[in-house]
């Protein structure tokens, strides 16, 4: 598949990937959450021969995949930010430079019925890689609580735009939210 990112995005998925592993994992396993996950995130930018999880990180939105005791099997886009722990869930929805974002990608699927990723996983992390709270919440959730106007709007310096989901937003307008802090 065609390699689209430049060195420092190959850098960022290549340290969320090895966070999630070696960090979230291990302390959601401690959290009785014992199932199995498998990567997708980063192998579209990686010299990685597999194709179909490429196509589940480029196409699908789709990070890893989470298989649990009863062999069922969900897809997750997972986030991960270091610092502080914001109570959000953040979405791309637009660039400078006019490419698709994630929200374009997930609603498009969402309404063509095609694959994409049955959770959200917010992961906030502090600046020596400790967990400091972990949220999931189901993607169509967080499209439909974007789309009735809830969320917030936020620019960076470099002009992409995000929808910011306020994690007790989403619980007043009666969206489940899971929660697990460090």
């Amino acid at each position: 598949m065609v390699n689209f990112a430049d060195e420092k995005v190959r850098f960022d998925m290549t340290t969320t990937a090895r966070q999630f592993e070696d960090i979230v994992i291990p302390f959601m396993q401690n959290k009785s959450c014992n199932g199995e996950w498998i990567s997708c995130e980063g192998l579209s930018h990686l010299d990685d021969n597999n194709k179909l999880k490429q196509m589940f990180d480029l196409y699908c939105g789709i990070d890893w995949f989470y298989i649990n005791n009863k062999n069922r099997v969900y897809g997750y886009a997972v986030r991960i930010q270091p610092g502080k722990d914001w109570g959000t869930f953040t979405i791309r929805k637009s660039r400078k430079s006019g490419t698709k974002t994630e929200f374009d990608k997930l609603t498009k699927a969402r309404d063509k019925g095609a694959v994409m990723p049955k959770y959200h996983l917010q992961c906030y992390l502090d600046n020596d890689d400790n967990v400091l709270a972990i949220y999931r919440v189901k993607t169509s959730d967080l499209l439909d609580y974007i789309e009735d106007g809830y969320a917030d709007e936020r620019s960076t310096y470099d002009g992409t735009k995000f929808y910011v989901c306020k994690v007790d937003g989403l619980k007043d307008e009666g969206y489940k939210v899971m929660e697990v802090r460090g």
